[in-house]
């Protein structure tokens, strides 16, 4: 089993002065967000670990990444589009994928790597309480998020004005078997895949039929986007980050 982590971008939304830097260089509590990616992936024994590059590129030299592929055209582009830079990673062995901006403990991935199904995500119960505290009004970032009673994607990605339509957070964990990767090239061949965000794929996805299965955590989780998110990340998680 391999890993593949998207750090292509840029934190542009988290700069205090002139010093912008890949955003999986973001520290919560002195501690790199991409340390403490691999820190949590090694601990469920992935010790395979590639990442995709663009924004300052040199500066993600790490000991401990097995491989690291660029997105030239980070840029003009997002994260699905860095997905494919390394689609090699994924022809031949199950892979978990992580957004490059997010922090998680060893235990919020484990049942995820333990479905048996070939495309999975991962969905936090406890949502609704971190948007409040990140945002001033949480329903102007939230989306829909909607799972069957056999615990299947639904729905997600659409623009919300209540609760009812949300039943978690989408992580940006995703974990695809080699045969669920297959599945998902298949069905996004004739996409363009330059501009299209990733759960409007997993959208795309259900659409055409695909099983996607949700697995739910209430385990350390957080994606950082600005000084603010830090900051209550870090308040939030006293303690136990």
């Amino acid at each position: 089993m391999r890993s593949l982590i998207l750090c292509a971008g840029k934190g542009s939304r988290f700069n205090t002065q002139n010093n912008s830097k890949p955003k999986c260089l973001i520290e919560i509590n002195k501690k790199k967000i991409i340390d403490m990616q691999i820190f949590s992936l090694q601990k469920n024994h992935i010790n395979d670990i590639a990442i995709v590059t663009g924004f300052k590129s040199q500066s993600l030299n790490h000991d401990l990444i097995t491989k690291s592929y660029n997105n030239k055209d980070w840029e003009n582009t997002n994260m699905v589009y860095s997905l494919f830079s390394a689609s090699e990673w994924l022809n031949n062995s199950d892979c978990l994928i992580s957004y490059g901006d997010i922090f998680y403990s060893h235990l919020t991935i484990k049942k995820l790597i333990e479905s048996k199904e070939d495309i999975n995500i991962l969905y936090h119960l406890d949502f609704m309480e971190m948007w409040k505290g990140r945002y001033e009004d949480p329903y102007s970032d939230l989306e829909s998020f909607k799972i069957s009673k056999t615990g299947h994607l639904e729905d997600i990605g659409h623009k919300v004005s209540s609760a009812d339509k949300i039943m978690g957070q989408f992580m940006g964990l995703i974990y695809i078997k080699k045969n669920g990767w297959d599945i998902f090239k298949n069905i996004l061949a004739d996409i363009n895949i330059e501009k299209i965000d990733f759960t409007s794929v997993l959208q795309h996805l259900v659409n055409n039929k695909i099983s996607i299965k949700c697995i739910p955590t209430n385990e350390i989780w957080g994606e950082i986007d600005t000084i603010n998110d830090l900051k209550f990340y870090e308040k939030y998680y006293e303690n136990r980050l």
